[in-house]
Order: C-alpha cells, then sequence, then structure tokens
C-alpha cells in the first residue's frame, strides 16, 4: 500500500480479476471504446457472482456450490451492489460448445463397452466376453431399461442443443 511503512499494521485485502472479453466469448467486445459503465457492472457481477467466488468449505465436498459464501465475500458483493446502484444483469460467455464425435471419444465409448462385454462376461462365468446383445440384456435385468436410456439420451440432447446454440426440434 502507499504511503505505508513495511511494519505497519494494516489490515488489506486486495481482489485483482484480469478480463479478455474478446477471448472470453463476451460478444463483440474487444477495444476500450466498446466498454460502457452498464457492460462493466454486468462483468462484476457475473465474476463475483457466478465465476468465481469465495466460500466456507463444509464436508460435502462434491458440491462446493452449495458452501456458505465467507463473510467477507459477502461484503464485496454488498459493496459491488451498492456501487453499480443494486445492477443485477451480467454478462453470459457465448461459447459454441458443439458436442462432437472425434476419434478420442469414439476410442473411449469402444473402452467403455469392452470393458464392460469383458466385465459381465467374467460375472456371468462365461469363457470370453459377453457380445453387445448380453451386455443389453444385462443392464435391462440390472433395472436400465431401453426407455431409461433413451430418456437420459433425449436429457442429454437438450443439452447438447443449447450448448452448442441449436435449435431443439
Amino acid at each position: 500500500m502507499w504511503g505505508v511503512g513495511e511494519d505497519n499494521d494494516v489490515c488489506v485485502t486486495r481482489f485483482e480479476w484480469s478480463f479478455r472479453p474478446y477471448q472470453g466469448k463476451f460478444g463483440n467486445k474487444r477495444f476500450l471504446a466498446d466498454f460502457t459503465f452498464e457492460w462493466f457492472l454486468r462483468l462484476l457481477v457475473y465474476a463475483t457472482e457466478f465465476w468465481g467466488q469465495l466460500r466456507i468449505p463444509a464436508s460435502d465436498r462434491n458440491h462446493t456450490s452449495r458452501w456458505a459464501l465467507d463473510p467477507l465475500w459477502e461484503e464485496l458483493i454488498g459493496f459491488i451492489a451498492e456501487w453499480g446502484l443494486h445492477y443485477r444483469d451480467y454478462v453470459r460467455p457465448h461459447y459454441n460448445l458443439t458436442p462432437d464425435v472425434k476419434p478420442a471419444y469414439l476410442s473411449s465409448a469402444v473402452g467403455w463397452l469392452s470393458g464392460l462385454e469383458a466385465r459381465i462376461g467374467i460375472e456371468k462365468g462365461k469363457d470370453g466376453p459377453a457380445s453387445l446383445a448380453q451386455v443389453l440384456s444385462y443392464l435391462h435385468g440390472e433395472g436400465h431399461t431401453m426407455q431409461d436410456i433413451d430418456r437420459k439420451a433425449a436429457a442429454k440432447w437438450e443439452v447438447y442443443c443449447r450448448l452448442a446454440g441449436r435449435s431443439q426440434e
């Protein structure tokens, strides 16, 4: 801090963000002239409430978004809200996340299927891996019907369509 000696005990917390809006896919914001105060407020709301947060660790390590906000972070959000006249809109990145079917994905799928065939072959005491038809029959016997699989596929289809910016027709 400017004007404070090394030996002075001063309580300071500093937060820094470095934004690259063009690389972050925040629309056509590329140069300083493209920015408005309103857009800056939208970026602050996004940064402090959606992109990164300071939370108090809890025992549920799998759901960190459920952890309580740190009081310091709540104070920061409150300060930004007051400073920004309680502006609530936020920027949204525009990613093109079209799901692809590349060789690595196909190899992974083949690995899962072949591994399942081998495991079921062992479990059923066969002389070799189970066939794909036997795998589907086994899944059905375990309560994973084709209707369940189709339902999950439909849910994933909706997500992938949204990510790809595609109509869900």
